[in-house]
């Protein structure tokens, strides 16, 4: 499979965040705000696809950086807690 074809089949796959929104009628860019924020930028672009729940740095820092209410940057399934199959399973 080509490279192209994998990335859009593993986009897809997941959920865009709410943030991906916000960031563009902000007109900012991850790789600035993953900066800003102090993070790896592969870190934050995955939160901000829905690839991984974003991390405790991320969701303390983000809101007051965008002036937007943590809830309305992602959503309700990626800010609650890991199950604990899915916390061991991370170690």
């Amino acid at each position: 499979m080509p490279i192209h074809a994998l990335r859009r089949f593993l986009l897809s796959a997941s959920t865009f965040q709410p943030i991906h929104a916000v960031l563009r009628s902000q007109g900012r860019s991850m790789a600035a705000v993953a900066r800003l924020l102090g993070v790896d930028y592969l870190t934050f672009r995955s939160a901000c696809y829905g690839l991984s729940r974003p991390s405790e740095i991320i969701r303390e820092r983000t809101p007051a950086l965008l002036g937007v209410e943590l809830e309305r940057l992602f959503t309700e399934d990626k800010l609650a807690e890991p199950k604990r199959s899915e916390a061991v399973a991370t170690r």
